[in-house]
């Protein structure tokens, strides 16, 4: 397909979904860090721990689209988007129900 046939707005989708994204993941890894001492108190956890728990995410982050690019290179990407959103929202309410600092664990799929 050259430059002639893609469809004009693709550019304006691009953005938006670049959009969508910063806000998600803005939302994701900047809600946590002002809850920092009441999640130390309630679960008896130090900075250093709490710490690990936020870079797990990030860690998951790292991880996940390295190999979700290659997934979707040779799968499509609207399935593999399908497939991780849904990781994803169980990952999170499962790390929602977490009782014990080492499941938090969880945070590394929601990455």
């Amino acid at each position: 397909m050259n430059d002639s046939e893609k469809p004009p707005y693709r550019w304006a989708m691009l953005g938006c979904l670049s959009g969508i994204n910063l806000i998600y993941n803005g939302i994701a890894t900047n809600i946590v860090p002002p809850l920092f001492p009441r999640i130390s108190q309630e679960l008896s956890l130090n900075y250093a721990q709490i710490g690990s728990i936020v870079g797990a995410l990030a860690l998951g982050m790292l991880l996940f689209s390295l190999v979700g690019g290659v997934i979707a290179d040779r799968s499509g990407m609207k399935k593999v988007l399908s497939i991780a959103m849904l990781l994803a929202s169980i990952f999170a309410g499962a790390r929602g129900l977490a009782p014990l600092p080492g499941q938090f664990i969880g945070r590394i799929p929601c990455g």
